[in-house]
């Protein structure tokens, strides 16, 4: 496999969109680039990975991400940008992922708004633990 700055940037938003851990993803990166004798192409990868993600922070574009297609009602919708979102008002896009589990993630101009119960189960997780 080829790898660009712009298809390497590509997959680690989507992965960071999917919730992963910075860190993680950051050192499987590293390890990666490393064992293919790649890791010039890290200053590439960083100014492409920041053109992208000032794209997504100037965006008007709000992710709306739910669990089922069954979760998606209008007045639920409403009550979710009128709690979370001022003006410019938004262009909504509404995303299916069976990993939320329930409740919403929101996704704009770089914040998120994860009121999910996959987040929220992750949550309880951690104060159990700690």
């Amino acid at each position: 496999m080829f790898l660009t700055p712009k298809l390497v940037s590509g997959m680690l938003i989507e992965k960071l969109h999917r919730g992963a851990d910075v860190a993680e993803l950051s050192s499987a990166l590293y390890k990666f680039l490393e064992s293919y004798n790649s890791l010039h192409i890290l200053p590439a990868i960083h100014s492409s990975l920041s053109r992208a993600l000032d794209g997504i922070y100037q965006s008007n574009i709000c992710e709306l991400v739910v669990a089922r297609e069954t979760d998606i009602d209008e007045d639920v919708v409403e009550i979710i940008k009128s709690k979370h979102l001022e003006s410019p008002k938004p262009e909504y896009h509404v995303r299916i992922d069976d990993s939320v589990l329930g409740g919403y993630i929101l996704r704009y101009r770089g914040l998120v708004y994860d009121n999910s119960v996959k987040y929220k189960l992750l949550a309880l997780r951690h104060k159990l633990l700690a």
